[in-house]
């Protein structure tokens, strides 16, 4: 009986991999960005497309400049991208096929490609947990999922690190766009709070995720909750950053 039953999950297997390979033969998965056929392996995206884009993480020159947009803000440590955010161009509409086109999938395969690009980063030694950017309950309906805990979920695993929803969103704020570091902070005030007790931050090592880096405001507003609960280091992730 186990081995019909063996035989049976081998020839389901192959059946479904058969029906997708007719189906992209019939209609080929293209890539998001550029429109190339995708290998079997890509997800929405082409190797070709991630290689063209300018790389930020390892780059000590360029994560410098990063962590620079915090000072005054949150006493972050490590700060890292893994690509340079073009407005407009190719990187933008990657994010927004995540944010606006529901591709779930997409945003964790970036997750693994940032986690595998930070490990055995020794800034990151001790990491305890990966902690995404909240969205407002209201929001996240609307949306029906978060991109910075898509991300999380494939950043963790490549990280070893469980991911942990520290920080929750206590009141949905007007878009950021077009404000400056000034009027972003107004805007994010009393925007975020702790989702757990203190005694689950104190001491700890984490690591905050989100989709883009332009003045480093929000992602500031959580670091500072974090920090004020008692965690030991906050460092910061994202998929994209500013120029």
């Amino acid at each position: 009986m186990l081995v019909h039953q063996e035989t049976a999950l081998t020839m389901t297997r192959w059946s479904r991999t058969a029906a997708g390979a007719v189906l992209d033969l019939i209609y080929p998965r293209l890539c998001l960005v550029c429109g190339a056929p995708l290998r079997p392996d890509a997800v929405a995206v082409c190797g070709s497309c991630h290689e063209r884009w300018t790389k930020l993480v390892g780059d000590r020159a360029l994560e410098a400049e990063l962590e620079s947009r915090f000072v005054g803000q949150a006493p972050v440590g490590r700060v890292t991208a893994l690509y340079r955010f073009d407005r407009g161009g190719q990187v933008q509409r990657l994010l927004h096929g995540i944010k606006y086109g529901g591709r779930t999938a997409l945003a964790r395969d970036l997750g693994r490609r940032l986690g595998a690009a930070l490990l055995g980063d020794a800034e990151l030694a001790g990491l305890s947990a990966v902690v995404p950017v909240p969205l407002h309950p209201a929001k996240r309906i609307e949306r029906g999922f978060n991109q910075s805990e898509q991300l999380a979920l494939g950043l963790a695993p490549a990280l070893g690190v469980p991911v942990a929803d520290l920080i929750r969103r206590t009141r949905h704020t007007p878009s950021q766009t077009g404000l400056d570091i000034d009027g972003r902070r107004r805007n994010l005030a009393d925007a975020f709070a702790l989702a757990v007790p203190p005694e689950t931050v104190r001491d700890r090592s984490l690591l905050l995720v989100d989709d883009v880096l332009t003045t480093g405001a929000t992602l500031a507003a959580c670091a500072r909750i974090l920090f004020a609960a008692g965690a030991e280091s906050v460092a910061i992730a994202t998929v994209a950053a500013t120029g």
